[in-house]
């Protein structure tokens, strides 16, 4: 083997290895039982467990009425009598976890039908939260839009937020693109969040509707303390109509729209050490 041939194998190594540095924390397909992945729901009995593995207050839950892929999907039934109440009938939230990360990325899957966001809060879908400090930031649907947006809140840290108003809870309108949230359709939603250093403004925010970019807010300040992310909540909260979720996956870099959620193990391997090519 002469030294261009090691070299050149040596770099192809090098190459297939790098992706091992990002992961995908977890791809849920919503084929299999919601506990023990899903944890939380404390708003409403029974909550999950083992005895009753796919029971949050029956809303959200798993449906075959449409999907992504396979055969499920997590309905969401929003009930406009219900105001801020979580109680039975009124849906509720579910928590799952993840490695803790100043980065984290979304990817899900979404059909709304007929669905209208409440025109006083809007509609809440998906947060990103921190299990040691009170800083979050929820993706919904604003009042009166047909597109997502952000609320990044933190309850003990009044920041400037991009519209000049000083507060602890700072609005993300689109701002970058304008997808519009098609009734009956399945939408692809992606999301990124950086948590700024403390008290520094470095933050940032992204959202895609199918591949483009509808939002994107940089160099905000979004804590006064070391933050990281390190757990989901799904909502079903405030609004009117149906929201079925597919193909959900967490990761410390960007998902993608591809692929059809497995449920299982997806960390790509580890960049090797050590290596010796002879």
């Amino acid at each position: 083997m002469t030294r261009l041939t090691r070299l050149m194998l040596l770099l192809s190594v090098l190459l297939w290895a790098t992706p091992g540095q990002a992961e995908t924390f977890w791809d849920e397909d919503f084929e299999n039982h919601l506990y023990p992945q899903w944890t939380g729901a404390t708003g409403c009995t029974p909550l999950l467990s083992a005895s009753n593995p796919d029971s949050v207050c029956g809303n959200p839950s798993l449906s075959t009425d449409t999907a992504h892929s396979g055969t499920h999907s997590l309905k969401s039934v929003y009930n406009a009598t219900c105001g801020m109440d979580s109680g039975p009938g009124c849906g509720s939230f579910m928590d799952r976890f993840h490695p803790a990360v100043g980065t984290v990325f979304l990817r899900w899957w979404e059909k709304l039908v007929s669905f209208t966001p409440n025109d006083v809060t809007g509609s809440k879908f998906v947060y990103n939260k921190s299990s040691t400090v009170p800083d979050e930031t929820f993706w919904h649907i604003f009042p009166g839009q047909v597109t997502h947006g952000a609320q990044v809140n933190s309850n003990f840290y009044n920041r400037l937020c991009p519209n000049g108003s000083t507060d602890s809870s700072c609005n993300l309108f689109s701002n970058a693109g304008n997808v519009n949230v098609l009734d009956a359709q399945w939408h692809c939603v992606e999301t990124q969040m950086t948590a700024s250093g403390a008290n520094l403004s470095n933050g940032l925010a992204r959202l895609w509707v199918d591949g483009t970019l509808v939002l994107e807010y940089l160099n905000m300040p979004t804590t006064n303390v070391p933050t990281t992310y390190d757990f989901i909540t799904l909502y079903t909260q405030m609004g009117n109509g149906t929201r079925y979720v597919d193909d959900q996956a967490v990761g410390d870099t960007r998902i993608g729209c591809g692929g059809s959620g497995s449920g299982g193990d997806t960390t790509p391997p580890a960049v090797p050490t050590g290596l010796a090519v002879r």
